[in-house]
């Protein structure tokens, strides 16, 4: 989940940050962005979307399949 972490810290966002946009607590995102436990599918769209910001033909399986 490197990707993931890369991006979120390009967007200038915190776990805390990506957990309180998400409706998760900051521990939930952790776990998510570090591959313990999955995120649901709301959770990867809306990543998906803020990510876009930068990425603009990023998809969900570039995200967190790749």
């Amino acid at each position: 989940m490197s990707k993931l972490r890369g991006y979120r810290v390009m967007l200038g966002h915190t776990q805390a940050d990506m957990g309180k946009i998400l409706g998760i607590t900051k521990q939930a995102y952790s776990s998510k962005e570090t591959g313990k436990t999955q995120f649901n599918d709301r959770e990867k769209l809306k990543i998906r979307d803020m990510v876009r910001a930068i990425e603009p033909n990023i998809t969900i399986d570039e995200l967190f399949f790749s």
